[in-house]
């Protein structure tokens, strides 16, 4: 699953089902969050480019604010950030 998150090219996202299929457990979204949400090296395996289907930020391990900064910095926001991470990113 760490490979899946370190092959998500920058500056995109992918959503956890995107994840869960390349690993070919279509059903294994909520696990991916899961282990996203245990990921202590959430700067080297870059959790926080994993989203909702709806392309929603979900939890984050580090919080939401967290989650913002490298999104924001790796310019994935760009033009219309999601919505719940304009209060965190001052968008």
């Amino acid at each position: 699953m760490w490979d899946a998150l370190r092959g998500v090219p920058f500056p995109q996202t992918t959503s956890y089902g995107e994840i869960a299929r390349s690993l070919r457990r279509p059903g294994a979204a909520r696990g991916v969050g899961a282990a996203c949400a245990a990921n202590p090296l959430w700067l080297l395996v870059p959790c926080h480019r994993a989203r909702g289907s709806d392309g929603e930020p979900l939890g984050f391990a580090a919080g939401l604010e967290r989650k913002a900064w490298p999104l924001t910095h790796e310019a994935v926001a760009q033009l219309a950030p999601p919505r719940s991470l304009k209060r965190y990113a001052g968008i």
